[in-house]
C-alpha cells in the first residue's frame, strides 16, 4: 500500500494514495479540471489498479491492522498522504489518526480540501492536534470566492493553486502551486511558489526530501508582510 518516493518527492518520503475526484468530496471545479493525479504517468492502468485497491483496503475492518505491518516493515521517515485522492469520511480521518498515535517517530503530511465538508472537521481536528501530523489546507479562485478564508487552525497552514500568473493571492495563504505556467518565480504576491515546481534554475534538482517546507513546523518564507501586500 505504501509507495517508496518518486522524482518529486525524493528518496525520504513514502506515500499512499488513492483514486483522485471520487475520493474528494471538499473538490471545487477549477481542481476537478486541472488534478495532476488525472494526467500524465497517473494514467497508466498499474497507477489506476493500485489507487483502487489501496481505496477498497482502506474501507476494510482491518486497514489499520494492515498498515500497521506495512509501516513496522518499512520504517518510513516521512510519508505523504495522498499524492491522489483526499480524506474521503470521517472512518477514514479516524483510521490515519490511529495510525498516527502509533508511529509518533514517523512524520505524517497531507494536504487536504476536505475542510470544506463540515462534518469531517472534527475528525480532521483530531488527527491535526497530533504532534507528529502537519495538514495543509488546499485552496483555490473557487474556494475562495464560495467559502472565503478556510478555517484558522494551530499549525494548519494554506496552499494556493494558482491557474493564471497574474491571479492574485489571498493575503492568507503560506505557499503556492502552479498550473500551466513555468516562468522561473521564487514568490507570487510575496507567497513561496513551491521550491519543487518554481522553474528557478539550481545545481541539483529540489525535491520534497530536500526541500521539507511541507512536513516542518517553521513557518514558510514570505517575501513580503501582509501589510505591505504586493504583486512581486
Amino acid at each position: 500500500m505504501l509507495a517508496k518516493g518518486n522524482t518529486k518527492l525524493g528518496w525520504r518520503l513514502w506515500s499512499f494514495s488513492i483514486p483522485a475526484i471520487e475520493t474528494c468530496p471538499g473538490s471545487t471545479w477549477i481542481c476537478r479540471e486541472l488534478c495532476y493525479a488525472c494526467r500524465s504517468h497517473f494514467l497508466y492502468d498499474s497507477v489506476q489498479d493500485t489507487y483502487e485497491r489501496n481505496y477498497v483496503d482502506s474501507l476494510s475492518d482491518d486497514f489499520v491492522e494492515r498498515m500497521v505491518a506495512e509501516l513496522k516493515k518499512n520504517k518510513p521517515e516521512i510519508v505523504r498522504l495522498h499524492v491522489s485522492g483526499d480524506f474521503y469520511d470521517a472512518s477514514y480521518i479516524q483510521k490515519w489518526t490511529e495510525l498516527c498515535r502509533q508511529f509518533s517517530s514517523t512524520i505524517f503530511f497531507a494536504y487536504t480540501r476536505s475542510w470544506r465538508v463540515p462534518e469531517l472537521r472534527p475528525a480532521l481536528g483530531q488527527f491535526n492536534r497530533l504532534p507528529n501530523t502537519h495538514l495543509w489546507w488546499s485552496v483555490d479562485g473557487d474556494t475562495d470566492a464560495m467559502n472565503g478564508r478556510p478555517p484558522i487552525w494551530k499549525n494548519v497552514r494554506v496552499a494556493y493553486m494558482q491557474v493564471a500568473a497574474d491571479e492574485t493571492i489571498p493575503h492568507y495563504v503560506d505557499l503556492v502551486f502552479r498550473d500551466g505556467e513555468r516562468k522561473p518565480r521564487k514568490y507570487s504576491n510575496g507567497r513561496l511558489i513551491c521550491p519543487a515546481e518554481n522553474g528557478v534554475k539550481t545545481h541539483s534538482k529540489i525535491t520534497c526530501s530536500a526541500c521539507g517546507i511541507c512536513f516542518n513546523s517553521r513557518p514558510t518564507p514570505r517575501k513580503v508582510m501582509e501589510e505591505a501586500f504586493i504583486v512581486s
